[in-house]
């Protein structure tokens, strides 16, 4: 399984930083974005591609499904969508370095 929890957040020099996340429901409102999960049950399908599992957009409280693409776990298409793949969009992360 793959999970994805926010460690540090990158807001643009004219963006006030989202510190809470304020539209989320039930037990994830108001609650600090630093350290909260907020991908959760990816499952892998093949090498480099994973599914099944959900994302939450913090700025927006809303809860989608989630498919990750990857050639080297580094550099990672992630894909939000409602319904189907194709109706979503795909942001491109890259893998925090572990400090532990």
């Amino acid at each position: 399984m793959l999970e994805g929890t926010i460690i540090k957040t990158f807001p643009r020099p004219d963006e006030i930083p989202l510190i809470y996340c304020n539209r989320c429901k039930d037990s994830l409102k108001d609650r600090p974005l630093i350290g909260m999960k907020i991908m959760t049950d990816l499952k892998q399908e093949a090498k480099g591609s994973w599914s099944g599992g959900k994302i939450l957009d913090p700025k927006e409280g809303e809860i989608y499904k989630v498919k990750i693409v990857t050639e080297d776990g580094q550099k990672m298409n992630v894909r939000g969508y409602i319904g189907i793949p194709l109706l979503g969009r795909t942001q491109i992360w890259y893998r925090a370095e572990n400090n532990n």
